[in-house]
């Protein structure tokens, strides 16, 4: 969906009534190409196990593995690009940190262009499984030395 009209695109012949109505069927046929965008990522996202390994010049690469269980919302962003937010866990290792946490879909931070969905391996469940088990067993290890 554009977010400007190119009054170029339309015949200068036109009347007022009959450019209305031109934009009208323009808009029309915009809302129906995103929704059909927005249904294809959310058949193709929901309810799927993906990871990627995101580098940082500072702090080094970053393991994150997600569960994204049902996208909840989206919206476009101030370059008119869709985004979207979902319900779901994701679980991260770098050297400085292990976290995880689930999603919370009123956070930015935790939104997704289907560009960045489609840069994400898939994984299957019993490998988001075994980084879930090394995050318990990581922060066992981590509980014990504090306690020492």
């Amino acid at each position: 969906m554009r977010k400007y009209i190119d009054l170029e695109d339309f015949d200068a012949n036109l009347t007022v009534a009959q450019l209305k109505e031109a934009l009208s069927q323009e808009e029309a046929v915009n809302k129906l190409k995103e929704k059909k965008e927005i249904e294809d990522v959310k058949s193709e996202f929901e309810n799927i196990y993906l990871k990627e390994i995101k580098k940082c010049p500072v702090f080094g690469e970053t393991l994150n593995a997600y569960y994204l269980k049902k996208c909840v919302r989206n919206e476009r962003t101030t370059e008119w690009s869709l985004i979207y937010y979902f319900k779901g866990e994701k679980v991260s290792f770098s050297k400085r940190n292990i976290n995880k946490r689930d999603f919370n879909p009123d956070r930015s931070g935790e939104s997704f262009s289907e560009k960045d969905l489609r840069k994400m391996s898939v994984i299957t469940k019993e490998e988001y499984d075994k980084y879930i088990w090394h995050y318990n067993e990581i922060s066992k290890q981590l509980k014990n030395l504090i306690k020492l």
